[in-house]
């Protein structure tokens, strides 16, 4: 990924985390009425039979490897956003909290990991752009802002510019992304598995920090 596409990149994620904080907030005071869910329609049933059932122990050492197996297996790209969602619908906000948290933690630990055992900016690179190929700047996007996690020099480099900061911290990146944060930290190990990794989830686990 070019720097000018790297920019791009993380321009368009950071427009999107802004709108979605603006529209939270909208919804919050009550100046917009949230959209209505529209009811499921009977032609619809086919569709569903095609999503792939999520069963996961969101509180195993091994959720983020389960999650990135499920990802590529099933194509459905959208499955991490679909589990920090539903984390944050948990009624006990306490457990809401330590969950989230936890898998924050444990997906961070990973991209620490890559970046400590020397992944170079060209596996980044190779494993951003294998996203955006396939899967398209949605999900390349924000992949390519938290490989500045992975020690991307680019990623960090423009984020500090974004930012007006000298180093940016692991909550201002979380802030810059918002309800992507989790999810892009997935894909970026997703596409690792399938660039470095061969496709084998289990090149993943040697990135597992323990004792998160």
């Amino acid at each position: 990924m070019s720097d000018d596409e790297l920019d791009d990149a993380i321009d368009t994620a950071f427009r999107d985390a802004v709108q979605a904080r603006a529209a939270a907030d909208r919804y919050r005071l009550d100046l917009e009425p949230r959209p209505a869910t529209a009811p499921a329609m009977d032609d619809q049933s086919d569709d569903s039979d095609d999503e792939q059932e999520v069963d996961i122990n969101l509180e195993a050492e091994d959720t983020c490897e389960q999650l990135v197996q499920l990802v590529l297996d099933s194509e459905q790209w959208d499955i991490p956003r679909d589990i920090i969602q539903s984390v944050m619908e948990i009624d006990d906000e306490e457990a809401a909290g330590r969950i989230g948290a936890l898998l924050i933690a444990r997906a961070t630990g990973y991209l620490i990991s890559f970046k400590e055992s020397g992944a170079t900016p060209q596996q980044l690179d190779a494993a951003v752009n294998w996203i955006g190929k396939g899967h398209g700047a949605e999900h390349a996007g924000p992949a390519g802002v938290v490989a500045a996690l992975a020690g991307h020099p680019d990623s960090q480099r423009i984020l500090t510019q974004r930012l007006g900061v000298a180093d940016v911290t692991l909550d201002q990146l979380a802030e810059f992304l918002g309800g992507d944060f989790f999810p892009a930290m997935i894909w970026l190990c997703s596409g690792m598995v399938a660039t470095v990794g061969g496709g084998d989830v289990d090149w993943l686990r040697q990135h597992r920090i323990s004792g998160t």
